[in-house]
């Protein structure tokens, strides 16, 4: 029969463990085993050799490319078997900024759930077969023109005169099923900028309805 020191010190371990929970979120993979490999090895093997790939076809177009760091690209992001080659030519250009870039954003389309803006999950990481992305989300709160302590919340919309207007709080539209479009570019920017040099990451941004100028205030 449970004592009623045993069931104080269960209540206090669960909202310990609540708290924790509140504080460190993790996204879990929405499309391993289908969009890509969810063994570890054969993925790292899969996007080495794709960016190897890469590399190469970027050393037979460099006379004919511009200098310097990309500030954005675009990559597919089909099934890594598919698109994989397509994809690894842009990450091979993006190796350029290894030690200068700081903070890398993934933004893409919404599929299954339909959102007025930009929308970014209240997951403090991203799980992947690789190993957890860390999301920064100081800079979320920056953007959404929070406090620096106050918590996301599902459903939270830009604060009047924040640098992101456009920007929401919406888990449904980066929940396990719903989103494929950026969570799935996920796993090869865990391999860049290099094993050292990795950034903070804004998580992948689902963007629906919304011109640049309300998305970023400018």
């Amino acid at each position: 029969m449970a004592t009623m020191e045993s069931e104080v010190v269960v209540m206090v371990l669960s909202e310990i463990l609540r708290k924790n929970d509140d504080v460190r979120q993790i996204r879990p993979p929405a499309v391993a085993g289908s969009f890509y490999p969810a063994d570890c090895t054969a993925l790292k093997q899969l996007i080495d050799q794709q960016l190897d790939y890469g590399r190469k076809l970027l050393q037979q177009l460099e006379t004919v490319l511009p200098t310097g760091v990309p500030k954005a690209v675009i990559v597919p992001h089909a099934g890594y078997v598919y698109s994989g080659t397509a994809a690894a030519l842009a990450y091979a250009l993006l190796e350029r900024g290894w030690g200068s870039v700081t903070r890398a954003v993934i933004v893409g389309p919404t599929h299954r759930v339909a959102v007025r803006g930009i929308a970014c999950p209240t997951a403090t990481a991203f799980a992947t077969p690789l190993g957890e992305v860390l999301v920064d989300v100081d800079a979320e709160r920056k953007a959404l023109g929070l406090a620096a302590d106050e918590p996301l919340r599902s459903g939270t919309h830009a604060r009047p005169g924040a640098p992101a207007p456009a920007m929401i709080v919406n888990d449904p539209t980066h929940a396990q099923g719903t989103c494929g479009g950026s969570a799935d570019s996920v796993p090869a920017n865990r391999t860049w900028p290099g094993p050292t040099s990795t950034p903070p990451w804004t998580p992948p941004i689902s963007t629906s309805k919304a011109s640049p100028k309300i998305s970023i205030g400018k």
